[in-house]
């Protein structure tokens, strides 16, 4: 279970992020990968020399794997649990960069600084079903992305049994199932509610996250920066809206039960400022938000910078 939306302010800014719903920690990390750490691939060539990243991972065997991350250009990246329909192919193929699913957000973050350069660099891609190591497998997801630039929508990824398919963003938000064209089917047959919230679904399913999201998005971009008044509070109060529409999504503990007893719980939420360079982050249990950014860092380092671990 997850949520992720992009949300444009006032002032230029593009606020990106998503809840991260599991029944247990993952070792996941606030991580820094400056701009000389070696990225290395199963089937292409290694990075020596990248953009820097800043996200949620987890470092196994040395390597950060993203759940989400943003780079120093403000090309953000998150993969969402896509368990039902994600389907990658069985064996690289040649004349095609061969990507693990894993590899995707480092390979991308690294190279791009657009959403449309990532959309380009695509073309070239095969997504494989390459696990990480015997004990690591190739989590089932979709991808959302969006860059610095607030004034146009970022885009979805998915690879199905129908090939990889590439979407505009436009509802600005992505959940877990079903594909991204039903789910904005779902949001376009909901009537607009202007001020009321009585019809939105209120449940913790991945059609019903993403309608209330969506919906909730929509109010503040159109009317609730009037009502507010964003203009003076700039991106500081629509950070605090950011977190105010994913906490609508966040399941209460006990709500979301796995088969074999386990709890879905947010372990976390993020909102990645693209135009501060700024990865703002709130853990279960804790009401404050953390913020870490690219500022203060040596970018041009070898070596990974990882706070929070959750074992």
């Amino acid at each position: 279970m997850c949520t992720s939306i992009s949300l444009p302010t006032r002032d230029g800014r593009h606020l990106f992020g998503r809840t991260l719903d599991l029944d247990a920690h993952f070792g996941e990390a606030v991580t820094l990968t400056p701009r000389r750490y070696p990225f290395s691939f199963r089937d292409c060539y290694p990075l020596t020399r990248h953009y820097a990243l800043l996200g949620m991972a987890a470092i196994v065997d040395g390597y950060p794997l993203y759940a989400e991350a943003m780079n120093e250009k403000g090309l953000c990246m998150a993969g969402l649990r896509f368990a039902k329909s994600a389907v990658y192919a069985p064996c690289p193929r040649e004349g095609r960069l061969n990507l693990a699913p894993w590899e995707l957000i480092p390979y991308l973050l690294s190279t791009c600084a657009t959403v449309a350069e990532a959309r380009s660099a695509l073309e070239d891609i095969c997504v494989w079903d390459k696990p990480f190591s015997d004990t690591v497998g190739t989590a089932p997801l979709h991808w959302h992305m969006v860059d610095a630039d607030a004034t146009h929508g970022g885009m979805i990824l998915e690879i199905t049994s129908l090939g990889m398919s590439i979407y505009p963003d436009d509802a600005g938000v992505l959940s877990n199932e079903p594909p991204y064209p039903d789910q904005l089917n779902r949001l376009t047959a909901l009537p607009y509610l202007r001020g009321d919230a009585v019809g939105l679904p209120g449940d913790y399913s991945s059609p019903s996250r993403f309608l209330r999201s969506a919906t909730l998005r929509r109010w503040w971009t159109e009317q609730g920066r009037d009502c507010t008044g964003e203009a003076e509070g700039g991106g500081d109060f629509a950070l605090s809206q950011f977190f105010t529409v994913l906490g609508a999504v966040s399941p209460t503990a006990g709500a979301v039960m796995t088969p074999e007893g386990g709890c879905h719980r947010t372990l976390y939420t993020c909102c990645m400022d693209t135009g501060e360079g700024t990865y703002h982050y709130r853990t279960e249990g804790e009401t404050s938000v953390s913020s870490v950014g690219f500022r203060g860092f040596d970018l041009n380092g070898e070596s990974l910078w990882a706070v929070g671990s959750q074992a």
